[in-house]
């Protein structure tokens, strides 16, 4: 997994044509002040949460449309997910994107943001590619995972998929299941870690703002990447290539 996501941060550096959005991406802390409710509720909310998520992605001026699922009723309460069904589901044909949304993350903000950010990585993967991604198209989830958080998404993508949220062993279970086709926590802490690596990211200044659940993993994977100092330095390198800079100045 660890070269596969190398592999996939050279092809989004290189090759992917948002290279230069996903060179010059920031870490988005789990803040309300990036997204606040502001008074809204509803799909008001919801569309106001998707217009700043397009923007931090780049695709602010790309045309999308944002549409309602219904309410799954996965919360019991603000904290646990409970139904194993789509939080979001995209799809691109002749008419253009539309992005639909369980209306029941309107309860919970940070979880909006980690399905609508997946949700917009696919729309920005469709913006095409000079050569094909690295890896099986059995892949496909994964990839847009792993692109969402070269947007800046990981803590909110972390929070989202931790199982320690769900009440009990049985329903953790069914959460991994559901989610095989998905990065795990684990997988997207270090996908996080490796984001922060190559933007030149202090992870003494973003570790005490990681989601709990995956704090200590995530300080576990700066260290593991620590002794991946080539492959860093070369990603580093493309970053700054892409994001038009010069390497010794980014």
């Amino acid at each position: 997994m660890m070269t596969w996501m190398f592999g996939q941060a050279e092809w989004l550096l290189t090759a992917h044509a948002h290279r230069r959005a996903f060179a010059t991406a920031q870490l988005l802390p789990l803040s309300e002040r990036l997204f606040p409710a502001a008074g809204q509720a509803g799909h008001a909310l919801a569309r106001d949460t998707f217009a700043r998520i397009r923007r931090f992605a780049g695709v602010a001026d790309h045309p999308m449309t944002l549409a309602p699922l219904g309410s799954s009723g996965r919360y019991s309460d603000s904290r646990v997910q409970q139904q194993m069904t789509a939080a979001g589901l995209y799809q691109a044909g002749e008419h253009g994107v539309t992005i639909h949304y369980d209306t029941a993350l309107l309860s919970n903000q940070a979880d909006l943001v980690a399905v609508l950010a997946h949700e917009v990585a696919h729309a920005v993967l469709d913006l095409g590619a000079r050569r094909p991604a690295p890896g099986d198209e059995a892949f496909e989830e994964m990839r847009t995972d792993f692109t969402a958080v070269f947007l800046g998404f990981g803590f909110y993508l972390m929070q989202f998929r931790a199982d320690t949220r769900v009440p009990t062993p049985e329903i953790a279970h069914a959460w991994k299941d559901y989610y095989a086709y998905y990065m795990n926590l684990p997988e997207l802490c270090f996908a996080t870690a490796l984001f922060c690596a190559v933007r030149g990211i202090d992870k003494r200044k973003i570790l005490p703002g990681a989601p709990g659940a995956g704090a200590s993993m995530l300080k576990r994977c700066f260290q593991d990447l620590e002794r991946q100092s080539d492959w860093i330095e070369a990603l580093h390198a493309m970053a700054a290539e892409a994001g038009g800079r010069s390497a010794q100045t980014a």
